[in-house]
């Protein structure tokens, strides 16, 4: 018994002192962003999303490294057509280093590995057929549910970065995916972007209120690291 403990104390100590965090991306769910052409490569309108993006994951590697985070990773699990990154990389925290490779890869499976202590995922959008903003499940339509559960993209992954016990431990999003998430992961720090009115419309917050949001829930989560432990999914 004494031996378990002991080795749990250690374990929370090395979390605390050395934390190192995957932070995903997507587009519909950022701050800012109230219409599809703000996330697709090729219209005017990309610019402005790109720059919504750029603060929304700026405020979260704020928080997390302020939180005690050592190490943050971003990577982009948008797909906007864009070749090279959506997010400015000129303008992203370089307190963070941003995931690239030789050749191309899935962001959700092959990312996540044993390094990581921690998953967050900024700009998430809701589960497909349901009414938030851009909503959907990894294509347009199709839904996804497994052994009974609705599954978002922020499911998957959760799911796939629990092969190597990894925590989803923050999200951002509108209301709608909150209460997908939280129905899903209690625990999880979640901060509300903006507000569904259906699948095509939402009302946006001012972004003073928004980048406090996704910091103060970065930071929180962080630092309470320890309480997180992976998703599971019942057979």
């Amino acid at each position: 018994m004494k031996k378990t403990l002991l080795l749990s104390t250690l374990l929370v100590v090395q979390l605390s002192a050395q934390p190192k965090v995957l932070l995903y991306y997507d587009m519909e769910g950022l701050s800012g962003i109230n219409h599809w052409k703000m996330t697709s490569f090729g219209y005017p309108e990309y610019e402005q999303g790109r720059k919504f993006l750029t603060s929304d994951v700026n405020a979260a590697i704020a928080g997390l490294i302020d939180g005690g985070a050592k190490q943050v990773v971003v990577t982009d699990a948008h797909g906007s057509g864009n070749p090279e990154p959506d997010i400015l990389l000129d303008q992203m925290d370089k307190r963070a280093a941003f995931e690239f490779r030789d050749s191309a890869f899935a962001p959700y499976t092959d990312m996540p590995n044993s390094s990581y202590h921690a998953i967050v995922c900024i700009g998430m959008h809701a589960k497909a057929n349901s009414s938030g903003f851009l909503a959907h499940t990894y294509t347009i339509e199709p839904a996804f549910n497994v052994n009974g559960m609705d599954f978002t993209e922020t499911t998957i992954i959760a799911a796939s970065a629990a092969r190597y016990g990894v925590p989803v431990i923050m999200v951002s999003g509108d209301q709608v995916l909150e209460k997908q998430v939280k129905d899903q992961f209690p625990d999880v720090a979640y901060a509300v972007v903006k507000n569904a009115r259906n699948r095509a419309e939402c009302d946006t917050l001012p972004q003073s209120v928004v980048q406090k949001s996704i910091y103060e829930a970065a930071k929180r989560a962080i630092q309470g690291l320890a309480r997180y432990k992976r998703f599971e999914l019942k057979g």
